[in-house]
């Protein structure tokens, strides 16, 4: 009978050392219910950065911090332009999570399967470019003007405190060269854009002192003259001399620089006048009355008529009573 309790106290013993299958079981899905961290999905986000991390898209909760951080920085794309948007899966972010050795298992993942993620942007304008390839250019050329060949488009950046800065000037000749533009957002470099120019040098030019209508014969009053940026090869005026007794070719407005193109010898005789015709021979000269069939200037050879015989010439305009012809 002794010996029987003593079995019996050595199996209960046994029993409470080692726990059922049921206990144990209950005890290990205890343990594998607790994940090492949630990540929750939004399901619209906005990026800066050139790379999109998990941290832009997604809330990462982990107990342990360092885990925490290696999940943030989890790279899962590449941002967008700026101004568009792209899509980022969940189940890309999980694999990503997976190839820096992390068990995706482990974590618990939560909101949206489909992340879009947009870019903000700035404009900056063509203009803003130009002006700062203006001020670089005249400053490697003392004195000289420059014209901006064409306008630079305007450029779409990421948000942020933008800086322009502009490279050495490449000059071409006297005529004119190009700059390059850098553009930097928040410190980084965002674009660069190159800008041509032309180079005016300043001269003495003869400008129009008033709106002078075509046709009108220029005086002394009607010019007058300043210093102005000249592109070179350029036929402007630079005496007034130059331009009073000649005749507006073309309607000019005040302020206009005078070109030789713009003024034309005035007209000394008009279509239908009576003139006198000179004819030069070696040893005589001989005139006779005649008839401008065409308006002239000096210099200018028009059609004319001989009243005596009226055969038509061509007329050499000598003055305003005068034209020379053949013999």
């Amino acid at each position: 009978m002794h010996a029987s309790l003593t079995t019996l106290a050595l199996l209960a013993a046994t029993a409470g050392a080692f726990p059922s299958p049921v206990s144990s079981l209950r005890q290990r899905s205890s343990t594998a219910a607790v994940p090492a961290g949630v990540i929750t999905f939004r399901s619209t986000n906005e990026v800066r950065g050139r790379a999109i991390h998990l941290a832009d898209i997604a809330l990462v909760e982990c107990p342990d911090r360092n885990l925490s951080a290696r999940l943030e920085a989890v790279e899962v794309g590449t941002s967008p332009l700026c101004g568009h948007s792209r899509a980022v899966s969940a189940e890309y972010a999980k694999i990503r999570i997976r190839q820096i050795g992390v068990n995706p298992d482990r974590l618990l993942f939560r909101g949206a399967d489909l992340v879009t993620v947009t870019r903000p942007e700035q404009l900056l304008a063509g203009s803003e470019l130009a002006k700062v390839a203006q001020t670089a250019a005249e400053a490697a050329v003392p004195g000289a003007a420059a014209e901006i060949t064409y306008m630079p488009r305007d450029l779409r950046l990421p948000v942020g405190a933008v800086t322009t800065k502009a490279l050495p000037v490449k000059l071409a000749g006297e005529t004119g060269g190009s700059v390059m533009i850098q553009v930097s957002v928040d410190g980084q470099e965002a674009a660069s854009t190159p800008v041509s120019f032309r180079i005016q040098r300043r001269a003495p030019v003869v400008v129009a002192a008033r709106d002078l209508p075509a046709g009108s014969v220029l005086s002394s009053d009607d010019v007058r003259l300043e210093e102005r940026p000249v592109l070179p090869g350029r036929l402007v005026l630079s005496e007034d001399a130059q331009a009073v007794g000649q005749q507006a070719a073309i309607p000019v407005k005040a302020g206009t620089v005078l070109t030789a193109s713009q003024l034309k010898p005035p007209l000394l005789i008009r279509r239908g006048t009576r003139i006198r015709l000179v004819c030069k021979g070696p040893s005589f000269i001989a005139t006779a009355t005649g008839e401008a069939l065409q308006d002239g200037a000096a210099g200018q050879t028009i059609r004319v008529r001989n009243l005596a015989s009226l055969r038509e010439l061509a007329g050499l305009v000598v003055d305003d009573q005068t034209a020379e012809v053949p013999f």
